[in-house]
């Protein structure tokens, strides 16, 4: 009879736990939906900004694989599940860090060609035409991404918008101190009025002289750039190499409280100092 109860219990507690297994399901997947959703239409915009030739369904197709597919194939490989777990937050936020990259390396290639479109627009109002028509003229010459960057300035201003904010949004998209000299300097000079060629001139040797200087900087600090990433690998390096050698030695690190606690403790250490060798390496000007 105690264990006909003890069974009857067990049913119940097991009917009630699928009961509120089936009832919380279906809002973790609309939960799980909507972050999804939330996430890909961000990063799709993101990468429309940036014109990349990514469709909606590409860049859902491609995040999904891999959220599935990489974890999946590192616990096939490893057989840890922490390990899997990890990987999938990693490539849960890969996209951002991919993003932010291709955002940097464009700002970067903007602030190269800079100095060029400022002296094409010089010469320009030197001859005769207006800051309209001398942008037209950046935008048809000029590779990318001035030319994407300076034709939605001008797309917008014929649009009818002023130009001062169809400027004042490309500083928005692409921050940079000397886009912002630019842009301040064409809101005052068409306000308070001035010579805007001679004012282009100053902008492109201010711009000249700081690249020089930052071109010095990196090449005194590519010792202690390049110490960061060689130590980052040989940490990396060292710990893979254990595991191939002598997997007996790893086990205990990998397998027990106390031996993943040292390896989460020596990891965020490890971080934290790659992170303070990076900050003394990198020298605003």
């Amino acid at each position: 009879m105690i264990v006909a109860w003890k069974y009857l219990g067990l049913l119940f507690a097991w009917i009630g736990t699928a009961g509120v297994g089936l009832s919380v399901l279906p809002w973790l997947w609309d939960r799980g939906r909507a972050l999804f959703t939330t996430r890909l239409d961000a990063y799709h915009a993101q990468a429309n900004d940036f014109f990349l030739p990514w469709s909606r369904f590409a860049m859902a197709f491609a995040y999904l694989t891999a959220l599935l597919a990489v974890p999946g194939i590192v616990l096939f490989c490893t057989g840890k599940q922490w390990i899997a777990f990890c990987v999938f937050l990693a490539v849960f936020f890969a996209p951002r860090w991919i993003l932010a990259r291709i955002q940097r390396r464009r700002a970067k290639r903007l602030h190269d060609q800079l100095g060029d479109v400022l002296t094409a627009l010089s010469n320009g109002m030197r001859s005769g035409l207006s800051l309209q028509a001398s942008l037209r003229m950046v935008v048809e010459e000029m590779p990318s991404p001035t030319k994407e960057e300076f034709g939605l300035v001008l797309k917008a201003h014929e649009m009818g918008e002023p130009l001062e904010t169809s400027l004042n949004r490309l500083v928005e998209r692409v921050p940079s101190d000397e886009l912002n000299m630019f842009v301040t300097s064409i809101s005052i000079l068409r306000r308070a009025g001035g010579d805007l060629p001679a004012q282009f001139d100053t902008v492109v040797q201010t711009i000249q002289r700081r690249q020089r200087v930052e071109g010095r900087i990196r090449t005194l600090t590519a010792q202690g750039r390049f110490q960061t990433v060689a130590i980052a690998l040989i940490g990396a390096g060292l710990v893979a190499g254990l595991w191939l050698v002598s997997p007996d030695m790893m086990e205990p690190l990998l397998n027990t409280t106390p031996g993943r606690l040292c390896m989460g403790l020596s990891a965020g250490l490890f971080a934290l100092g790659v992170l303070a060798m990076r900050r003394m390496a990198h020298v605003e000007v």
